[in-house]
């Protein structure tokens, strides 16, 4: 497994070194600083992931961060629509951890990893879970009033539904599993259509 990542951080700072040619000083120490918290997420003196910070940081560089970086790449400035969009992106990210926290809830409990379900209980987590689903449709109505076909992402939440209630009311470890997967593709069909929406209007 160190292997593996000693490897997969290699390869991120071996690509990441072509974009320092676009982006300069910028994207330099963006490079550096999601690569300390790559590996501080679970190792160094404080692990991320067992001091409940793990959703927050995967929230702002899997979001806004990473919206905005490639905005940045591509037009040499920032956006504050970029921002916004990167908020809705950053909460679906994070409610793929938050299903993975309420999965292994009591695992971590025992391992004394301090995820945000352990810190306030599984209620919270599924609470959590729900907010974070919200918060793209709250995203997108915002931003649909100057970019209306954007409005076309709000189809995500007919798959939702479904996610949301296995989250809610189920406790088995091969649901929760799936339930993941599904958050995931939530994302990917969240973006597809709402790049798509960006495009035509």
């Amino acid at each position: 497994m160190k292997k593996a990542c000693v490897i997969s951080l290699g390869l991120t700072a071996l690509f990441g070194l072509v974009l320092l040619w676009e982006g300069g000083i910028v994207i330099a120490l963006l490079l550096a600083i999601s690569l300390l918290l790559a590996v501080g997420y679970t190792a160094g003196p404080i692990p991320l992931a067992y001091k409940g910070l793990g959703d927050l940081f995967v929230f702002v560089f899997f979001g806004p961060i990473a919206c905005l970086s490639c905005y940045y790449l591509q037009t040499g400035s920032i956006s504050f629509a970029c921002n916004t969009v990167g908020i809705a992106l950053g909460s679906l990210s994070t409610a793929i951890l938050a299903v993975n926290n309420i999965r292994d809830i009591e695992e971590d409990k025992k391992a004394g990893k301090q995820t945000l379900a352990v810190r306030f209980g599984i209620h919270f987590g599924k609470v959590e879970y729900i907010t974070l689903l919200a918060i793209p449709a709250l995203i997108t109505l915002i931003i649909g009033r100057e970019k209306p076909l954007c409005l076309l992402s709000l189809g995500y939440l007919i798959p939702s539904w479904n996610v949301a209630q296995k989250v809610l009311f189920t406790k088995d470890a091969e649901q929760l599993n799936n339930c993941l997967a599904k958050t995931g593709l939530l994302l990917f069909v969240y973006t597809i259509l709402f790049c798509l929406g960006w495009i035509l209007s």
